[in-house]
């Protein structure tokens, strides 16, 4: 067929402005617009946020992003994308966030946009994580069940995990339990023997993670144990005279304070040698002055928490053998002079105890003196009575080979306030009879 030269030319200048497969090019780059985020938006970094554009339908879509101006510089986002994208805003404050997109036809760029306007994006705001408990100074028991408690003001969705060390902030931490979620506080088994122990908490979240430790170290301790050492089973000690006791301690929230009781014979009930000492390992102990073949000693120690210990020592023995005997001696007067020819009691005596047993009579000589000898040590009551006199007594120990003195100064005791009441009654009714027989005499004498 032949065509004619004008009808050639018409073709030729279709073909050069109409795209292979018919598609429009100028159309597709006039129709290339950002849609969303165009200008004035307000994001918190770290949120998911759809943008959209329009134009370049069928072909490869690119992103950008710029947090300082409409001309850059970007920063790609994503390649081969369409129209809505799925973005995470990113931590970097602006004021002037813009999106670039670009549409290619394979490499070559027909079309392109950007945000009219800056959009701006805010820092993600600060959140609080701290760990409440064990916080520091507290004293938990090694093997106890510990509730471990954190406070923060991040929305649900944040896991938690959680260490702890027994060698200070800068030690080992070992982990205790990963990744919690939705909760405030988890039960810990505590493990460990130190003063210096710390729990750290790692908090995280989409955004962040953040990190608080216990403010303050505290305590993880053993639980107390006490052993005595001696005396050791039915052992003989030689009575009145002195006596280490001695024990071995471990654990405890603190260091332990003892006390130390006694029991002798088939009674039940232990009587307090001493309360409240130091834990030095060791005590000097009087030892009663009587024979005793069950003997047991009773050691107590308590420590800061209130956590105690106890152990008691087997069956030993107290012995005469050996003993060496004291002397009680002392007078007794009054505010006027030494008193004679009075008697004085001797009691055994048990401190804390209301019964006591005679033991001997005496009478004091000339210049109020009294003596009792060969004594076992221990402890007495000497007692002295004498009629128109306030009771006196003094409490005194007695050591083996020893001089123990106990004067007493006995206080008159005052008129009986029954004799007081009646000598006044007897008097007023003295009076009134003398009254009556004045006023009986005067009427006489005025009828006269």
């Amino acid at each position: 067929m032949k065509v004619h030269p004008g009808a050639m030319a018409v073709i030729v200048i279709v073909c050069l402005i109409t795209p292979a497969g018919g598609r429009d090019l100028s159309s597709s780059l006039n129709e290339v617009r950002i849609l969303f985020p165009n200008g004035g938006e307000q994001f918190v970094a770290g949120v998911e946020i759809n943008i959209t554009w329009a134009g370049g339908e069928g072909y490869n879509s690119t992103l950008y992003f710029s947090n300082k101006s409409i001309i850059g510089p970007f920063t790609k986002i994503a390649d081969n994308v369409t129209s809505p994208y799925r973005w995470r805003v990113p931590n970097d404050p602006t004021t002037m966030g813009y999106i670039l997109v670009r549409v290619y036809n394979n490499t070559e760029l027909i079309g392109e946009d950007t945000s009219d306007y800056g959009f701006v994006i805010m820092p993600v705001p600060e959140h609080q994580f701290n760990i409440k408990y064990p916080n520091g100074g507290e004293q938990i028991l090694n093997g106890s069940y510990t509730n471990i408690r954190w406070e923060t003001d991040y929305t649900p969705g944040f896991s938690v995990s959680l260490w702890y060390s027994c060698e200070g902030i800068t030690g080992n931490f070992t982990l205790i339990v990963q990744n919690l979620t939705g909760v405030y506080n988890y039960t810990w088994i505590a493990r460990g023997n130190s003063s210096n122990c710390f729990v750290k908490g790692l908090i995280r979240t989409q955004f962040e993670e953040k990190i608080d430790y216990s403010d303050e170290p505290f305590q993880i301790y053993e639980y107390p144990q006490i052993h005595l050492v001696s005396p050791g089973h039915n052992e003989s000690v030689k009575a009145g005279s002195k006596f280490w006791v001695r024990w071995n301690t471990s654990g405890g929230s603190s260091r332990l304070t003892i006390d130390i009781k006694l029991k002798m014979g088939n009674t039940t009930n232990y009587t307090d040698i001493c309360t409240g000492l130091p834990d030095s390992g060791k005590y000097e102990w009087s030892v009663p002055g009587v024979e005793s073949n069950e003997t047991y000693l009773r050691i107590i120690g308590r420590d800061s928490a209130g956590n105690i210990a106890i152990s008691t020592l087997d069956r030993f023995k107290i012995t005469l053998e050996g003993m060496e005997l004291g002397i009680i001696t002392g007078r007794v007067r009054d505010s006027e002079g030494y008193l004679n020819g009075v008697f004085v009691d001797l009691y055994n005596y048990t401190y804390g105890a209301n019964n006591t047993t005679h033991r001997a009579r005496t009478t004091t000589g000339s210049d109020g003196n009294f003596t009792f000898r060969e004594l076992q040590p221990g402890s007495y009551l000497v007692v002295c009575e004498v009629e128109g006199y306030e009771r006196g007594s003094y409490v005194v120990y007695v050591r083996g080979g020893g001089v123990s003195y106990a004067n007493l100064t006995l206080r008159k005791k005052p008129p009986s306030g029954i004799d007081v009441v009646f000598l006044s009654s007897l008097l007023i009714i003295l009076i009134l009879i003398i009254l009556i027989l004045w006023v009986y005499h005067w009427r006489k004498h005025r009828e006269r």
